[in-house]
């Protein structure tokens, strides 16, 4: 791979899939983190618009095997859902382990020839499920202390998404995009 300066010559190791000729354990990037042998084809402000564009190159049967999206100015967002109550807390452990139960009589069920004793070994499995469930939630929420009385979701975004080509597939990138673009 060449370099276009003397400032990208010492790449560092980013660690995530992409490149041509299948999934690479990582991809170098220069010291301004863009990526070795790959041009900026254009910033999109969602990872939507993005993908839209590595579409296009790909109904246009350009080789997006040479195409990186990479997020830029990562952002993590945390949306709290609710207070985390001892009855809150004990219902879930009551309903996981009610499934976690059922699905253990059933498989268990598939070995008993009797109609009744199937449902028998259904229902206990069930009852057990939920009663261990229930116990496990306890001694878990009690081990927090209090720490963390909410529940959340949290999710890594990007305020921008750079599309990257080989340099080498820029121009003809370049030009499908340019076509794209007059046909809409």
């Amino acid at each position: 791979m060449s370099t276009t300066s003397p400032t990208h010559q010492d790449s560092t190791h980013v660690p995530f899939q992409s490149g041509s000729g299948g999934p690479q354990v990582g991809l170098q990037v220069h010291g301004d983190d863009s990526p070795v042998g790959r041009e900026l084809l254009g910033t999109y402000p969602s990872y939507a618009d993005a993908q839209r564009v590595v579409d296009h190159l790909s109904d246009e049967k350009f080789p997006v095997q040479t195409t990186s999206i990479i997020g830029r100015d990562l952002v993590f967002v945390e949306q709290v859902t609710g207070r985390r109550t001892w009855g809150s807390v004990l219902l879930r452990g009551l309903g996981s382990g009610a499934m976690m139960g059922l699905f253990i009589g059933l498989l268990l069920g598939l070995f008993v020839v009797a109609p009744a004793g199937w449902l028998a070994i259904v229902l206990w499995a069930t009852g057990f499920g939920a009663f261990f469930g229930v116990i496990f939630a306890a001694i878990g929420y009690a081990a927090t202390g209090g720490s963390r009385d909410f529940d959340s979701v949290g999710q890594m975004t990007a305020n921008r998404y750079d599309v990257y080509v080989e340099s080498e597939r820029l121009d003809e990138a370049r030009t499908i995009m340019n076509r794209v673009a007059e046909n809409v």
